[in-house]
């Protein structure tokens, strides 16, 4: 299929018909006429694990403060006005904001209670924290976003927030699997209200 760019720039700037054909085509003919080719399967826990308890979704819905919103937009209207633009690098841009609209450009110009405001998904995960923390029970968060596991505000705003001793523990692929267990251990044998940071 060549390099990335030459990919990019035959199949993401003309996803006409014709273009997905091709490349259907391609990938074909590159395993032979009688043969598939292969493809990636993802097993779903679920599938995987009869030990698992049966899954709740509490689904939470909000609207986007008007200063996230106003940044959802803004990117959309970018997005329209690029003759350049690159469709999954917008989707990722659309997919930060929609998290926070200030995880990485504005660390530190917001109060707590303003970094918080500025976001529906981050207000409504606070929430539930406070009533995590009333009836003194843990929290994992789960976070696509590295850098708002680590390197942002909301670690910091948890450990005040909350009065921790120390920050919510964070793992992530990036800690080694040694120490993600002792982390894992720590948060489990620890007393009372704490949270981590998946």
């Amino acid at each position: 299929l060549g390099d990335l760019k030459s990919f990019s720039n035959k199949y993401e700037k003309d996803p006409s018909q014709e273009t997905v054909h091709a490349l259907k085509d391609k990938l074909w003919h590159s395993v032979g006429a009688n043969e598939r080719p292969r493809l990636m399967l993802r097993r779903m826990k679920e599938e995987a694990l009869d030990a698992l308890p049966e899954k709740h979704l509490h689904p939470i819905e909000r609207e986007m403060p008007p200063i996230q919103a106003e940044a959802y937009a803004k990117a959309i209207s970018r997005a329209q006005s690029d003759e350049e633009v690159i469709i999954l690098e917008t989707l990722h841009h659309l997919r930060s904001i929609s998290l926070h609209p200030f995880i990485t450009d504005q660390s530190g110009a917001l109060s707590d209670e303003q970094y918080i405001a500025s976001s529906a998904r981050l207000s409504a995960t606070i929430e539930i924290l406070d009533e995590v923390k009333r009836k003194g029970e843990k929290a994992l968060i789960f976070l696509e976003s590295l850098d708002m596991q680590g390197s942002s505000e909301l670690p910091l705003i948890l450990k005040t927030r909350y009065q921790m001793q120390q920050l919510p523990l964070v793992i992530n692929g990036s800690i080694a699997a040694v120490e993600r267990q002792k982390r894992v251990e720590r948060f489990q044998r620890g007393e009372g209200f704490d949270v981590m940071i998946l």
